[in-house]
């Protein structure tokens, strides 16, 4: 039912707050919940917002996850996420290549962060370095 409410594109972000007002903690934030979450494109970002607000550290922050986050959305959840999650968010290849992919949020903004953020940690390889480039 989570993994439902969390890719609802027309009311998940009510009906995840009003989940987590009435159970709290009991409510299971699994990676699917997550990653439904990092699919939705309209309420996507404010749900993933909000479980990292009231779950903090219980909410599974995969590379997939942070793949979907680079490629679907904005540099501002990104941001959110690095400042809530700092060195435990994976941040590979796989995540490079996904940010370089998000046309339509500003993939250079996203790619600037991550290097901003974890300069030494992202691997950039010479077909993503041009791809990066545009």
């Amino acid at each position: 039912m989570v993994k439902a409410a969390a890719g609802n594109q027309g009311s998940g972000e009510e009906i995840i707050r009003l989940l987590l007002d009435q159970k709290g903690g009991d409510i299971p934030i699994t990676k699917g919940v997550v990653e439904a979450a990092g699919n939705g494109r309209w309420s996507g970002k404010e749900i993933i917002r909000l479980l990292l607000d009231r779950r903090g550290r219980d909410v599974p922050i995969t590379e997939g996850v942070v793949a979907q986050i680079a490629r679907n959305f904005d540099k501002e959840i990104m941001r959110f996420l690095l400042d809530r999650r700092g060195g435990d968010v994976p941040i590979t290849e796989g995540v490079v290549e996904a940010a370089a992919g998000n046309w339509g949020s500003g993939r250079n903004e996203i790619m600037r962060l991550l290097l901003d953020q974890r300069g030494g940690d992202v691997l950039i390889t010479e077909r993503r370095g041009k791809e990066i480039k545009g």
